[in-house]
């Protein structure tokens, strides 16, 4: 979330992406993944995916289940091209696509009655099943989902009997998998076993008879009350019945078995329902040759039902698999409609009370299918069907469905405020450019006295004998004013002359290079605003000889300037010194030993501030070494500095490296001219950690040669802006709008303030009247030292698209685009998207309105 304007005093605002379309003057709520929306009510249709195939060739007998761990489906199947082989196949969900990965046998042995669930405790797949080649023993095998692949620990015998009818369902309360089936040795028993997963392998406790025989196992599980149900046809009178079954350790106890159906029943499948708190049975109902739903409810160690419903009516159903989609509160029905030449069909059901509904059926399939289940993937929030396609010489398949809803996206937390409008970074104004001085000005550079709310700028006047001149600027509006240039050194002046504000001593300090002097020397001096003037102090030598290229920087946390510069006298090696300024009304600076930070051939030095890391970053072009773009951090003590490894940020800058600091995202910002690529205008950004610095990728912010490159962060706005010469554009001064992201910057299109500059180009942020103040030589009028106020900011255009740049006015902004409030009436959002005066489900406080089109947003 990028906050716009630093002032809590100020209405806030926030720029964000917009996901779908954003009216002007709507509540807005954040997702999950950043992106804003309007507040509304959300309406998807139900849409069917194509088929999948998970295996080519002809599969049956088959089983499904989700693993949350991996967010995936796991689909078991017997492969009748390979013996009838116990095989998986790992798939993933997209959308309503569905990939697979390459299928794993389990037993190699003639493998049915499959069943799959999940142990989310454990993580893992649990397939149960009857090996054929081991006496038809009910077996059980764990498996372990990687990627799109699954592998398997060893085979577990649950039942040494002939084992029909089996199905499974995890027991999250009790962490355990319970396995229901027709014992076929012993007249077709139901029996349930508990089983416990440890590692790649499963044990089982002893098994529970319910006491009644039967076939067409089907199992759910209510996490409501801890209990699961265990369903089946009865094997003498063939009516559908159930028992609550609860699991103790690894032991289950049952209730009294209760009848569902009081006719004939075939096969069944049984799904429950999160939002209802409601057991679904379909089933096919052979005396009525229809297809049925029946809704139950567990209360102790029963359960008792509704009426049926039907939802196929054209016949029996064959296979019928249920799933429950929570996302859309659907129950998913997937079976073969006998009645219509055996084609794969769909349909939901929504759950109300103890009644069930149903919509459309919808053919998926149009052939034969059979072995059919279904599961939901609760990441992709789908419901998955999965079968062997008769017409496709029983091919596996799987079909995922995306069930028709209405849901809203508004919650007790996420809403932020009301929307305000399509944003793009812009330099919305540009004020009338002002001279401070009425000669020719030259190595023009600016800072901001924040005590004062001043700008002060420093310059050679060559007006004046190229005199060191300063000038005191007041921003008002989208204009400037100045005092009277004060000189404050009467001297022949070269570069660099480079100035700072000390905001602990509310002092200005420059540097320069006194060519009036037989040496060159480098000196400082220090100043202090009064009004709209300057007074100086004396200035002190910094560096007794040929000094050249050099900055100056304010570390707040040492309360010390730092000087860096190079020193011609020995080999143009860079050295920084460690200054300070005594106490009021003190105006001499003292400067302690220089010390080097770079025994090479050093060129166009810049430094920085870090108050974050409280370290200065020097940035320089290391000719000694190709000329490599290089930075290292200092760390400043109150008379020496200590430094890092340097660390190359381009492989060859031409000149111009302008430094500043993105105090919103902590992030140094380098910008430069690039020796590799035609001298275009670069930037890049750093991030220091302790004694280092590490830079993300550059971005070219102008396609042409850039030079006399300035820089400053706009933090009203949250920006870059740099300033410098185009010399692709006739040497127009111009304006690069930066916007960090991470380790990386963006910008949008150029901005020219001024024809063509001469030589110099500054720019400073005036965090009084929120305006870059950009200075420069004239070209077009006699170089002469000139000013203009620039107004970066944001240009509202009623509705966002998707994906657009979006204002929200948040929390004690006053929204001014809205219409019909009340004064001193409170509103409160409503899920559709409108403002209420009384609260919805959730209660979302929006604001209080102060006039008919103005809301103060929550708080």
């Amino acid at each position: 979330m990028r906050i716009i304007g630093n002032d809590p005093s100020v209405p806030r605002q926030t720029q964000e992406v917009a996901s779908g379309t954003l009216p002007n003057g709507k509540p807005v709520v954040v997702n999950a993944d950043g992106t804003v929306s309007v507040v509304a009510s959300l309406s998807v249709s139900e849409t069917l995916g194509s088929p999948a195939e998970f295996y080519g060739g002809s599969a049956r007998q088959i089983g499904i289940c989700f693993d949350s761990t991996n967010n995936k489906i796991v689909v078991a199947y017997a492969d009748d091209d390979n013996s009838s082989n116990g095989t998986a196949a790992v798939g993933t969900v997209s959308g309503v696509s569905i990939s697979f990965g390459t299928p794993v046998i389990f037993n190699s042995g003639t493998t049915s009655r499959i069943t799959a669930s999940f142990d989310s405790n454990s993580g893992k797949v649990v397939i149960g099943y009857t090996d054929g080649g081991n006496s038809s023993y009910g077996t059980a095998i764990v498996g372990t989902v990687s990627g799109t692949s699954i592998s398997f620990g060893s085979e577990v015998v649950f039942s040494s009997a002939n084992t029909q009818y089996i199905d499974s369902i995890y027991d999250s309360g009790n962490q355990k998998i319970v396995i229901s089936y027709g014992n076929a040795g012993s007249s077709y028993s139901i029996n349930s076993i508990v089983g416990t997963v440890s590692g790649t392998s499963i044990s089982f406790g002893s098994a529970a008879d319910t006491g009644q025989d039967g076939y067409y196992t089907a199992n759910v599980y209510d996490p409501d009350t801890g209990k699961f149900v265990v369903g089946y046809r009865n094997s003498s009178s063939g009516n559908g019945q159930v028992l609550v079954g609860t699991v103790s350790g690894t032991s289950i106890s049952y209730g009294s078995m209760v009848e569902f159906q009081g006719s004939t029943v075939a096969v069944m499948s049984m799904a429950y329902d999160t939002l209802n708190n409601k057991v679904v049975i379909i089933y096919d109902n052979s005396a009525n040759s229809v297809g049925s739903a029946i809704i139950g409810t567990i209360s102790g160690t029963s359960i008792s039902f509704g009426s049926s419903a039907h939802f196929e009516t054209g016949g029996k159903p064959g296979y019928p698999a249920v799933a429950y989609d929570s996302s859309a509160s659907k129950v998913s029905i997937f079976y073969e409609d006998i009645a219509n030449s055996e084609y794969g069909t769909y349909i939901s059901g929504t759950v109300s009370g103890t009644s069930i509904s149903f919509g459309t059926a919808t053919v998926f399939k149009s052939g034969e299918v059979l072995w059919l289940d279904a599961v939901y993937d609760s990441n992709a929030q789908r419901a998955v069907g999965v079968y062997c396609s008769g017409s496709q010489g029983y091919a596996g398949q799987a079909l995922a469905v995306q069930n028709a809803s209405t849901s809203q996206n508004l919650t007790s937390e996420n809403y932020i405020g009301m929307s305000s409008g399509f944003a793009e970074s812009l330099i919305t104004s540009k004020g009338t450019s002002v001279a401070f001085e009425g000669g020719q000005s030259t190595l023009i550079d600016s800072t901001f006295d924040s005590t004062n709310n001043k700008v002060v700028i420093a310059y050679c006047d060559n007006g004046n004998s190229s005199y060191g001149t300063a000038v005191v600027g007041t921003v008002s509006g989208t204009s400037i004013s100045f005092g009277t240039p004060v000189v404050f050194k009467s001297a022949v002046l070269q570069s660099p002359i480079k100035i700072t504000y000390d905001s602990t001593k509310n002092r200005v300090v420059i540097i320069y290079k006194n060519a009036g002097t037989a040496t060159d020397d480098g000196e400082v001096i220090v100043g202090q605003v009064s009004g709209t003037s300057l007074t100086f102090g004396s200035s002190v030598t910094f560096e007794s000889g040929l000094l050249s290229m050099g900055d100056v920087t304010y570390d707040s946390n040492a309360q010390r300037i730092l000087i860096s510069y190079v020193d011609e006298n020995t080999s143009n090696n860079g050295f920084c010194c460690v200054v300070s300024i005594g106490g009021t009304g003190d105006l001499v600076p003292t400067v302690n030993a220089r010390q080097s930070f770079n025994a090479a051939t050093t060129y166009y030095i810049s430094s920085v501030y870090d108050p974050i890391n409280q370290k200065v970053v020097i940035t320089f072009k290391d000719s000694g070494d190709s000329g490599k773009g290089k930075a290292i951090v200092a760390t400043v003590g109150s008379t020496s500095a200590t430094f890092g490894s340097e660390v190359e940020f381009a492989t060859n800058i031409s000149a111009d490296p302008a430094t500043t600091f993105d105090s919103t995202n902590n992030k140094v910002i380098i910008a430069y001219r690039d020796g590799d690529n035609s001298n275009y205008g670069t930037a890049i950004v750093g991030t220091v950690s302790g004694t280092s610095i590490s830079f993300g990728s550059a971005t070219v912010f102008e396609e042409a040669s850039s030079v006399h490159l300035s820089a400053a962060f706009d933090s009203n706005v949250n920006k870059v802006v740099i300033s410098y010469r185009d010399t692709g554009n006739s040497d127009a001064g111009t304006l690069a709008i930066g916007t960090v992201s991470g380790t990386s910057i963006s910008f949008g299109t150029p901005f020219v303030f001024v024809d063509d500059v001469y030589s110099a180009t500054s720019v400073t942020f005036d965090s009084n009247s929120k305006k870059i103040v950009a200075s420069f030589n004239d070209d077009d009028n006699s170089d002469i030292g000139t000013s203009a106020v620039i107004t970066v900011g944001f240009d509202n255009r009623g509705e966002v698209a998707d994906g657009g740049h979006a204002l929200v006015d948040t929390q004690g902004a006053i929204a001014d685009n809205l219409s019909g409030l009340t004064a001193g009436q409170s509103y409160f959002v409503q899920t559709d998207g409108t403002l209420g005066t009384t609260a919805a489900d959730p209660s979302v406080f929006a604001g209080t309105a102060v006039s008919a089109t103005k809301l103060i947003v929550k708080g």
